[in-house]
């Protein structure tokens, strides 16, 4: 990741849960994030990142959960999530193609799906896509409610 994440018009200040197994690509994906201004948690699979959802007290504002992973995937995850949480927005992931992972796992209507390798900016450009129509203010700008 070297985009210039001080000037990027993709910055954001939201709070994103990243859950994902691979260890070295959580430790990218969470760094990108964090330099373009984000709050991120981590987890390395569904159970912990219930965990961590359930420790947390703020607002979650986008789940960014793999797909694929072992004890609870990303799906499974989502859907315990959604009983103690509802305002969220969700981004699967996977080394997938999008068809394969449409075919082996159900994603929902409501999540959008990123496909890996992809840049912080890439990341922080979906999550303001995706953030715009749950939030009244303008996507580039921290709602009052988060």
């Amino acid at each position: 990741m070297n985009e210039n994440f001080a000037s990027s018009p993709y910055r954001g200040s939201e709070v994103v849960l990243v859950v994902e197994d691979e260890e070295s690509v959580r430790w990218v994906t969470c760094r990108g994030l964090r330099q373009l201004g984000y709050t991120v948690l981590e987890a390395s699979d569904g159970l912990e990142a219930l965990k961590v959802a359930r420790d947390y007290r703020g607002v979650i504002s986008v789940v960014l959960s793999d797909v694929v992973m072992p004890r609870m995937g990303g799906p499974q995850f989502v859907e315990k999530l959604k009983e103690s949480r509802r305002d969220f927005a969700v981004i699967f992931m996977s080394g997938y193609t999008e068809t394969t992972a449409l075919e082996n796992e159900i994603l929902g209507t409501e999540a959008v799906f990123l496909s890996k390798p992809f840049t912080a900016e890439t990341l922080s450009r979906k999550i303001l896509e995706i953030k715009a129509p749950l939030c009244p203010c303008d996507a580039r700008a921290s709602c009052a409610s988060d």
